[in-house]
């Protein structure tokens, strides 16, 4: 039997004199062991149990610590009670170390705290800690019911209200360990002590009662109904200690407080799917910022801290080394790579043991914490009471615990402190980072600050983010004068979002109207590191024309045809209102209600902005203008699919619901393209439409035409003077002096790039040039300007270079889609076990080593964002390294206007675009905004200025899948093909590139020609009935390797044709056509060359139609483009290699067929297994 020391008695006789209890020992062996000298050791032993339903917690092998109904007792203080004042005054003392107040205070309330101030001298770590005790009660007797006496254990607690210790000369001064469940959470008191301890931590707390002693015995027990657990109770002494603590270490920024609250869970539970140990910032912190995770490449997080196979093989037995993948399992956003020696492993996510959202401690933290910030206050620790490496090897839990061992002490825990050593190591390791390597970088400049939009009193800007591991904020300098000699400051006590380096926007308020303000932003760390200051930017205070802003309350509004079946389900509301109006226009039932308005003439350029607060719920929330004859609607949220052919669905379902977002509507350019004039606009129809029979509700407010407001983009012109003619080193020589000619009217500074045709460049604003080659033709040098507002003017000039030996022909390849993505990374594929290189080795004698310019269509994004499409069933992505594979094969130019490119949405789109231009490879096609997703790309080479749009209509609107895939005014996506908005790419290139270069990504997927109506196939139906022959039966319905596969989409028709004609016809010199995965025919037509689908290119469809490809080799000259070659190539094993022989040979003759069908002649050379298109049919061999 365990016998209590009988010095108890004589030392806790001395705090009825006054005295504070001195002790000597191990608090190792006080918390969980054996100690002699002191009044009783092995704390948790003596810890109350209870049960209210048998089996409902897991407490561990029965013999262990057998719970025992009765043993010890627990004292529910009730709220407001004057003893939870006397125990805030004590805890307050408690931290100011005012050790005498506390002693009287619990000298006068001995006979009901029960609770001793111990000062407790470790002679193992030479420390002095501080402890509030509380006394046991001898007559509480637990035998544990399993016979040996050994395991008896004498003395429990009255109150059970924990055991609280300071150690005010730690190291770590910011840290906490709580263990609030020391019963059923077995495994935390042990783990959690060891953290405290090794890491030499500034408070240690854990409950003195189980949490199913005491409980309200309304109905069936739960947790959530327990009054003994502390994490769910905040009338308890475990709350107010956190509350003491953490409260004045939040006087000790920055990373102050951290509290680890360590758990432990039974993992056969949780069928077995989860890691060893599963960490989070809490139910409602979805970033997991550090110490759990570190956003940014500094890698400073308890995970990069940890070695990546912590449990080396054969510590417990026959078993492997155990990965860091198979350690750890995260709560976070985004992604979590581990950066390890062997390479880049992402750490698994959880969904589960996130903490309740009832945790008064979370809650307590996390009251006014900006989730934002780059530090967490509060990490939620679950342990595996049972790690599955020990299931693998059948280890028992009566092995693992030493079963006989008695009394059972810290010492029976030995193969989990073994196990759980490494994670303490991280922990210790990050804290003594944090503590001794001081942080002097200061943050990068921050960079592109922009204007987004602007009023009166108000201006909104934009800015590049930037990441920094120890991260405070960003702070915004503005002034009436470029000198910015007294500015003000716009900072966190503005803004609140500032404190996060992901954030990239603010509103400057209570600005002047009609005023000219000058704006510069900086970043600081919470080490006092500041970054350099920005570029000046200017912009003016000024409101756009307001249109209506509802805040003249209408008695009465119109209806829409029959459309408005709830007539009167319409206000002027109060209640939700855009900015500080007074009234908004509020619908609740399934109505169309119309408005008449002043007749508002839409000329060239008018674009109009709506404020609109929707729930979502309804069939279609939408927005309309009308003139005489015509409507245009726009619709903004629902569930409903539309006919795009009677809407403009661009927006539906992009923004949030719940809050107020602003459309920005291209109405001169959306009603342009639909009625070929311009209106003028008389009537707006405001639409809530729900068939159903509880239609949800949307609020309109705001109306502003935003044409006199937005962002004008700089005229630019070249000037020149050509200097005289020397000789250097023998060489003839001449410089040319360029002048740069700019005319913006909102904009000050501009960002410069001249290409001068001969593969050199300047940023400069007037450069000096020295022309060195020679050639037979003029040299382009093309002129790029960008304001501040990212608006960009071009100019070109042409500049005739000394007469030489042509460089013509200028080569060009072109080949279909590739995705480094999905079955390429997979484990055993190719990119982990060969290296992504390894794809592209095979071609590249065809193609980066065979052209000047090579171009392709990157499917797939290259990202780290963990985010998904909302609605997508089938996405994919790449590692941001694939990018080096894009590089070694020698491509040049991408286009990212296809049905993948938003995968993970505008974050992983924006992170591709950064990665290919950080490779110095140009794309086009998507970005954040309809302005930047038609911006075209120019590349200039042997004097020749090309320029490359791209574009797309699979928006997945067909198959809605809410938010659509093409960009919008202000809606990140792809540039939308349209016959309107190619018209405007081409018409804004024409006079500046030498030639033009269209992609489209179109048409549908598997077919072998162009096709129409594709949007309205479903897959699952066999036009031609015969499924007994559908030799694709056997594929599994749950597999899915593309959206909308099917065989039979073949059917020729003339949509393709027809606007791939268009191109040509508006000043296209070659379209290019990527989306069917199946290679299609080249047609000529007007002279210019149309590859209807080039195919895949690399790819990992498992579908045999999917295997050939072809590369599109073209040559030009100063006519432009004047031959066309086919190189086939064949899928091998997801690895493009050219396709010789008879193979090679049939797919050339299967395209010269579909070619032919398109009449356009191929000669197939059947020695060289290539084909030549004949562009003129009288040259027919």
């Amino acid at each position: 039997m365990k016998i209590l020391n009988i010095l108890y008695v004589i030392l806790t006789l001395s705090v009825v004199y006054g005295e504070i209890i001195e002790e000597t020992g191990s608090l190792k062996e006080f918390l969980a062991g054996t100690q002699e000298g002191i009044a009783y050791d092995n704390f948790i032993s003596h810890i109350s149990e209870g049960i209210a339903d048998p089996g409902y917690n897991d407490y561990g092998p029965a013999w262990h610590d057998n719970q025992t109904n009765g043993f010890g007792g627990y004292t529910v203080i009730p709220q407001a009670s004057s003893t939870l004042n006397v125990w805030s005054e004590i805890m307050g003392h408690f931290i100011k170390e005012e050790y005498s107040e506390i002693d009287a205070i619990l000298m006068d309330s001995l006979e009901t705290f029960r609770y001793d101030l111990v000062m407790f001298q470790d002679s193992v770590l030479t420390r002095t800690y501080y402890m509030l005790r509380e006394r046991l009660d001898t007559s509480f007797v637990d035998n544990n019911e399993t016979g040996p006496p050994d395991d008896d254990v004498v003395g429990s607690f009255q109150n059970g209200w924990g055991l609280y210790i300071l150690n005010p000369s730690a190291q770590n001064m910011n840290m906490v360990v709580q263990v609030p469940h020391p019963c059923d959470d077995f495994l935390s008191s042990y783990i959690g002590m060891e953290i405290f301890l090794q890491c030499d931590a500034f408070a240690y707390q854990i409950a003195g009662a189980g949490r199913e002693v005491r409980w309200t015995q309304e109905g069936d027990y739960s947790n959530d109904r327990s009054l003994s657990d502390p994490s769910r109770n905040e009338n308890s002494l475990f709350h107010l200690f956190h509350k003491a603590v953490t409260d004045s270490l939040e006087n000790n920024p920055p990373h102050s407080p951290v509290v680890l609250q360590v758990h432990s869970f039974d993992n056969e539970s949780h069928d077995n799917i989860l890691r060893s140990i599963v960490l989070s910032g809490g139910y409602d912190a979805g970033n997991a910022n550090k110490p759990i995770r570190d956003v940014t490449d500094n890698h400073l997080d308890l995970i990069h801290f940890t070695d990546e196979y912590p449990i080396q093989e054969g510590m417990y037995g026959n078993h492997p080394e155990v990965h860091i993948t198979y350690y750890y399992q995260v709560h976070y956003n985004g992604s979590f790579h581990f950066e390890g020696d062997s390479g880049s492993y992402s750490i698994p996510h959880t969904y589960e043991l996130l903490g309740t959202n009832t945790n008064r401690q979370l809650l307590d933290l996390h009251s006014g914490y900006n989730h934002g910030g780059v530090y967490e206050p509060f990490v939620h620790i679950e342990l595996d009471e049972k790690p599955l490496i020990f299931d693998a090897i059948d280890l028992s839990m009566e092995e693992l615990l030493f079963q006989g061992m008695l009394p059972v002490t810290w010492r029976n825990y030995e193969n989990f402190l073994s196990y759980y050593q490494p994670f303490v190591d991280a922990v210790h390791g990050y804290f003594d980072s944090w503590t001794e390597i001081p942080d002097t970088t200061a943050p990068l400049e921050v960079e592109s600050l922009n204007l987004s939009n602007t009023s009166s009193y108000h201006i909104d800007l934009t800015w590049q983010n930037v990441e920094d591991t120890n991260f405070k904020s960003y702070r915004i300098y503005y002034d009436t004068t470029s000198q910015m000699s007294d500015p003000l400051v716009w900072s966190l006590d503005q803004d609140w979002n500032l404190v996060n380096m992901f954030h990239s926007d603010t509103r400057i308020t209570d600005l002047v109207p009609e005023t000219n303000y000058y704006f510069q932003i900086e970043s600081e760390d919470h080490f006092f590191n500041v970054s350099e200051i920005s570029e000046t930017i200017m912009a003016m205070t000024i409101d756009p024309f307001v249109i209506n802003n509802f805040d003249t309350v209408e008695d009465s509004l119109g209806s829409w045809d029959d459309q408005d079946e709830d007539s009167l389900s319409w206000e002027y509301s109060d209640s939700i209102t855009y900015g500080q109006s007074p009234y908004a226009l509020h619908l609740y039932g399934n109505t169309w209600k119309t408005m008449e308005i002043s007749p508002f003439q839409i000329l060239d350029g008018h674009v109009w902005q709506v404020a609109v607060f929707s729930d979502g719920d309804s069939e279609i929330q939408a927005f309309g203008v009308g003139d005489s004859l015509h409507t245009l609607f726009y619709s903004f949220a629902g569930s409903q699919e539309l006919d795009i052919e009677e809407w403009v669905t661009v927006y539906q379902g992009n923004f949030p619901d719940h809050q107020w977002n602003l459309y920005q509507l291209p109405i001169a350019d959306d009603w342009f393209a639909w009625y070929d004039h311009y209106p003028v606009i008389d009537r707006l129809i405001f639409i809530n439409d729900d068939d159903g029979e509880d239609p949800g509700e949307v609020f309109f407010d705001y109306l502003v035409d935003l044409t006199d407001v937005l962002p004008v983009p700089p005229a630019v012109a070249i000037e020149f003077d050509i200097g005289s003619i020397y000789r250097l080193n023998g060489v003839r020589q001449v410089d040319i002096q360029f002048y740069s000619d700019v005319v913006d009217p909102d904009t000050y500074s501009h960002d410069y790039f001249w290409s001068f045709g001969d593969d050199s460049t300047s940023e400069e604003i007037d450069p000096i040039h020295t022309f060195l080659v020679m050639d037979d033709h003029p040299y382009t040098v093309y002129l790029e300007v960008t304001d501040q507002t990212e608006r960009i003017g071009r100019a070109t000039v042409q500049i005739d270079v000394d007469e030489g030996e042509s460089s013509f022909p200028l080569t060009i390849n072109f080949v279909g889609d590739i995705i480094l993505a999905r079955n390429y990374e997979n484990n055993g594929g190719i990119i982990p076990t060969l290296g992504v290189e390894a794809i592209f080795e095979p071609t590249l004698s065809i193609l980066g080593e065979n052209a000047d310019i090579t171009v392709a269509n990157l499917e797939a994004p290259l990202t780290t964002v963990g985010t998904t499409h909302p609605s997508k069933p089938i996405v994919f992505k790449g590692s941001p390294d694939n990018v080096t594979g894009l590089v070694f094969a020698g491509i040049d130019v991408v286009t990212l206007a296809n049905n993948h490119v938003m995968d993970y949405m505008l974050p992983g789109l924006q992170e591709t675009q950064l990665v290919l231009s950080e490779n110095n490879i140009l794309h086009s096609g998507a970005g954040a905004n309809s302005f930047e997703a038609y911006q075209p790309v120019f590349l200039q080479k042997k004097g020749v200025n090309i320029a490359f749009l791209a574009v797309s209509d699979r928006t997945g609107q067909y198959n809605n899948y809410q938010p659509y895939l093409n960009a919008g005014y202000n809606k990140p996506g792809f540039a939308y093909m349209t016959p309107y908005y190619m018209l405007q790419q081409i018409e804004e290139v024409e006079n500046i590139a030498d030639l033009i270069v269209v992609e489209m990504h179109a048409g549908s997927e598997y077919s072998s020609s162009p096709g129409y109506d594709y949007d309205s196939y479903f897959s699952d139906s066999n036009p031609y009935g015969d499924h007994a022959s559908d030799r694709y039966n056997d594929i599994p319905s749950d597999i899915e390797e593309e959206e909308d596969y099917s065989p039979y989409l073949d059917i020729p028709h003339m949509w393709d044709r027809e606007i791939r004609h268009f191109a040509i016809d508006s000043g296209a010199d070659i379209v290019i056509v990527h989306h069917p995965h199946i290679i299609q025919g080249v047609e000529v037509y007007n002279g210019k060359l149309i590859a209807h689908s080039l195919g895949n290119f690399v790819f990992d469809l498992s579908y045999p139609e999917t295997f050939p490809s072809m590369i599109v080799q073209s040559k030009i000259d100063g006519s432009g483009f004047y031959e066309f070659n086919l190189d086939p190539v064949i899928i091998d094993d997801f690895i493009p290699v050219p396709a010789l022989g008879e193979l090679g040979l049939h797919i050339l003759d299967d395209i010269a067929m579909k070619s032919k069908a398109l009449s356009t002649t191929l000669n197939i050379d059947r020695q060289s297994v290539q084909a030549h298109v004949m562009m003129d049919s009288l040259l027919m061999p």
